[in-house]
């Protein structure tokens, strides 16, 4: 599975650049002209051309309020094309319209609706993900904000990883993972650097087999009918706070500052409350150059700890996972999962050009189950990396991790922290 999906990665990778460029996700200079070509020649008219339509064409389209965007919405996803339609003023009240729809290669969906004061920073869209539009750097202004969001996914690729009889190795299985969530948030923005929010909510899931049965180990983490089949999963009242401080340069492409989230939240299960339980969540990052903004050393420390009362599970589908391309690396998504996780990460960062940059990275961290924290178990990863950047951000990547159960290479849209 690894190399086939190193060869589909490498596969989109035209289409990627050419769509990233055409749709100006990010800010994107016009292309040099070769050597040996002129402004009147053919070659250099043509392509000048071409590319000043294309341009022409997402403005265009840009000033009714749609853009198009290539990112993946979750774990596993890869690369998904979609589009945002966003209306940041809506009359005089102040208030905002987006909505969103998004669909992998892979066949996972994405639909969002959000309306209200939704924090942004100008005309561009806001970010897809949750934590991203609440960090203050995605805020145009201080003040008060307050929105209600409507989102529908439904992930075909969730996969379970399924440890041997023997004890060493395994497989991973796919199967379904629909979720509805129907969010009331509120926050204020105190300084540029440091934001506050709550939400609440009804938070929806179903799980469905993929091509085999989901195995034995998870029957005390889900809803079965008597048959052994899946059945409906319970409703969640969700509700978190969340306190984020960022005071990065360039937030999408650091070469200095720290960026941290502290999340608690309380997932109620509605039903019988045996999946209740809570979790607090700390994200913190720091970004230090090394004597030149070149040379950056990045670091992340990732954990998440949630708590059950007797009784209760966390169900399997909502355990927090390490791998993939933003934990451990050289391990696929979902490798590792529990109710408790802990991961670090360092990065040495050389910039080689302003659009290119080499990376060393290291990866360590362990996902697991009700008893306290031990260094026992820690699995790793080391690596290296190349990314082609703007100067405000990352278009993509390619890292390359090794570790106890071998090598993977990962080409992926964006920053890994």
């Amino acid at each position: 599975m690894p190399h086939s999906r190193c060869r589909t990665a490498v596969a989109v990778v035209p289409f990627l650049v050419t769509l990233s460029g055409a749709a100006r996700a990010q800010t994107v200079d016009a292309p040099a002209v070769p050597d040996g070509e002129h402004e009147g020649s053919p070659s250099s008219a043509w392509w000048h051309s071409a590319y000043r339509a294309s341009r022409d064409f997402i403005d265009a389209i840009e000033r009714e309020g749609l853009f198009p965007y290539v990112k993946s919405f979750a774990d596993n996803t890869g690369p998904a094309p979609g589009a945002v339609y966003w209306r940041p003023r809506l009359g005089d009240a102040g208030l905002s319209f987006y909505a969103s729809y998004a669909r992998s290669f892979r066949g996972d969906e994405l639909r969002e609706v959000r309306f209200g004061r939704i924090p942004h920073k100008g005309s561009r869209p806001p970010r897809r993900g949750d934590y991203e539009v609440l960090a203050p750097s995605e805020m145009g202004e201080n003040g008060a904000f307050y929105y209600v969001t409507l989102r529908h996914r439904d992930l075909p690729s969730s996969e379970l990883f399924v440890p041997s009889a023997s004890g060493g190795g395994g497989s991973s299985i796919r199967y379904r993972n629909t979720e509805a969530l129907y969010d009331a948030v509120a926050g204020y923005r105190f300084s540029p650097h440091l934001s506050a929010a709550a939400r609440v909510g009804l938070l929806q899931n179903g799980i469905g087999p993929g091509d085999e049965p989901l195995p034995a180990f998870v029957e005390d983490r889900a809803l079965f009918s008597p048959t052994g089949a899946l059945s409906a999963q319970p409703d969640y009242l969700r509700a978190a706070a969340v306190i984020a401080y960022d005071d990065r340069d360039v937030p999408r492409n650091a070469r200095e500052g720290d960026f941290a989230t502290l999340t608690l939240a309380r997932y109620a299960d509605r039903a019988q409350g045996a999946f209740t339980f809570s979790r607090v969540t700390l994200d913190a990052r720091r970004y230090q150059p090394l004597g030149s903004r070149r040379h950056v050393l990045a670091a992340r420390l990732l954990t998440s700890q949630s708590f059950s009362p007797a009784g209760s599970h966390v169900p399997f589908y909502l355990q927090e996972t390490l791998g993939g391309p933003f934990t451990m690396r050289s391990y696929p998504s979902f490798r590792f999962r529990g109710d408790k996780l802990f991961t670090v990460s360092a990065e040495y960062r050389f910039e080689l050009t302003p659009r290119f940059e080499l990376a060393a990275f290291y990866d360590a961290g362990k996902a697991w189950d009700n008893a306290g924290f031990s260094l026992h178990g820690t699995k790793s990863s080391y690596g290296a990396g190349f990314r082609v950047k703007t100067p405000k951000s990352v278009l993509f990547r390619l890292d390359v991790g090794h570790g106890s159960e071998g090598t993977r290479a990962l080409l992926k849209l964006g920053y890994s922290f």
